[in-house]
């Protein structure tokens, strides 16, 4: 079966789904019968998440979904966390279901381990299978009960699609009686954005904001704008001036729509706007830039004046960063202004989230709330603060600044402030970095700048939604005669419209 028809299946038993399980209601063989059950004496972390179902004397397996590529177990932090958790006294026990099993390697160059630690390159021909066997079991239900976004290797949209499918038991059903992990110790303004028709059906433990900075001298003063305010700063640069250092059409797409061009698919609706006077007018911006087939897009113009780049934040440290440029003398007194995707109600930024757990809605009960005791050290302070959370760090033992990277502000409450407040320890100490072989003083984040991030957290209101990649193929292929004067705006506009409504209708 090629790729074609296999992600055709996968869309047609996904569609066929409605609300679908990943495990069987039904108690499995591992519950006790009634004759042979017996009191359990509560853990206190159980006794802070609420009340638990009757449960079994025996200890509990609880499967996890996950994709190990060719290593022995996941990495880092949460492998640690699901370590704990099997060693607690809580008649809970974490076992895995890979499903790297099922990749189809066929597809790859070499048979053998080609990443740092063992692992294999994927692609996505090769996933089809993957996708494929998955889907199946939630279908079948009985195989597994809780899964990381990251075990389905696409770019999360079938992990989303799933979702709002029902695959996943609503999160808030525990929350409103767990005294330690609520909608009021977790970010609610985050969590109430991912929520589909008042369910939270899974739990991002991170989220990042995705926007557009440019100097102010360029941008304005104006957080977030339309693409009229967009078009008419640009008209007034000067000649030459680049889009992040390029000035290709399928580049500057690239740059200000692709990252957010999830907004005009609503899957929860099945239906999209490619055809609307907005996106239309976008493209006919993108028309009137240059296209080459032979751009080097490694080829960065550091030389020419640059109107604005991409900002993907995802911590103090990296906010600090975006906020400066490292092509002036005087890296702390650049003046950038967030000023988000030009959109037509000037909404621009929005929120990504990443390690994205459900817990599969058709589990037993009491599996459900073995998965939630999980779920919730996840979210709790200490996993969430100890969790990489700042590019660089002070080390009692050495004295000295370390690396280490963000990849996504907390979602606990109390693990956001401590780090903001500690990202700010270091204002006003020296930072020598080095780039493009000149050493500058990047400094470190400020606590005005720690309260200015936080101020625009609060204010974002979009998340972003993960496509197929499907979806996504689609749409390259249909921009691609765009992007080579082969079609014009509208006609390009339409061809999205007709084919890409068909699969999101299909999913919804």
């Amino acid at each position: 079966m090629n790729i074609i028809k296999k992600t055709s299946a996968l869309i047609f038993a996904l569609a066929a789904m409605g609300a679908v399980s990943c495990s069987s209601a039904a108690p499995t063989s591992e519950k006790a019968d009634s004759s042979a059950s017996a009191d359990i004496q509560m853990t206190d972390k159980e006794e802070q998440a609420g009340s638990s179902p009757e449960r079994s004397s025996e200890e509990i397996t609880l499967k996890m979904a996950v994709f190990l590529n060719g290593r022995d177990k996941l990495d880092g932090q949460i492998m640690e966390a699901i370590d704990d958790f099997n060693q607690e006294d809580n008649g809970y026990r974490i076992e895995f279901i890979d499903y790297s099993q099922y990749y189809d390697q066929s597809y790859n160059e070499s048979s053998e381990p080609d990443l740092p630690g063992g692992g294999y390159s994927i692609t996505e021909e090769g996933t089809a299978a993957v996708k494929m066997q998955l889907t199946t079991d939630i279908m079948k239900g009985g195989v597994f009960d809780i899964i990381p976004d990251y075990t389905i290797p696409d770019r999360g949209g079938l992990f989303e699609n799933l979702a709002n499918k029902g695959a996943f038991t609503d999160l808030n059903k525990f929350m409103s009686s767990d005294e330690e992990i609520n909608m009021d110790t977790l970010n609610s303004h985050v969590l109430e954005l991912c929520e589909t028709d008042g369910k939270l059906n899974y739990m991002p433990l991170k989220f990042q904001v995705n926007t557009l900075v440019g100097k102010r001298e360029y941008v304005g003063d104006k957080e977030n704008w339309t693409l009229d305010e967009f078009k008419e700063h640009w008209a007034a640069m000067p000649e030459g001036t680049k889009i992040q250092g390029h000035n290709t059409r399928d580049y500057v797409y690239m740059t200000i729509i692709r990252g957010d061009i999830t907004r005009f698919i609503d899957y929860k609706n099945g239906t999209c706007s490619f055809d609307s006077p907005e996106f239309i007018d976008i493209l006919e911006f993108l028309d009137t830039f240059p296209y080459s087939l032979d751009y080097d897009y490694n080829e960065y113009d550091h030389n020419a004046v640059n109107f604005l780049n991409t900002a993907f934040i995802t911590g103090f440290g990296s906010y600090h960063g975006t906020m400066h440029d490292i092509t002036d003398t005087d890296f702390t007194k650049t003046e950038n202004i967030l000023v988000g995707y030009p959109t037509e109600d000037g909404s621009g930024s929005f929120f990504s989230t990443s390690e994205r757990f459900g817990i599969c809605s058709a589990s037993s009960e009491e599996k459900q709330y073995g998965a939630w005791l999980f779920l919730r050290e996840l979210c709790g302070y200490e996993y969430q603060y100890a969790d990489d959370h700042y590019y660089d760090y002070y080390n009692e033992e050495t004295g000295e600044l370390e690396d280490h990277s963000e990849f996504g502000f907390p979602v606990n409450n109390r693990a956001f402030e401590k780090i903001k407040e500690e990202a700010s320890e270091h204002e006003g100490e020296k930072n020598i970095q080095q780039a493009q072989g000149t050493e500058f003083d990047a400094g470190y984040p400020t606590k005005a700048e720690c309260e200015k991030i936080t101020e625009y957290i609060n204010s974002t209101s979009r998340l972003d939604s993960n496509l197929d990649d499907d979806l996504w193929n689609i749409i390259n292929e249909e921009l691609a005669p765009f992007f080579a004067g082969e079609r014009n705006a509208d006609d390009t506009a339409e061809m999205m419209q007709d084919r890409v409504s068909i699969m999101v209708s299909e999913k919804s």
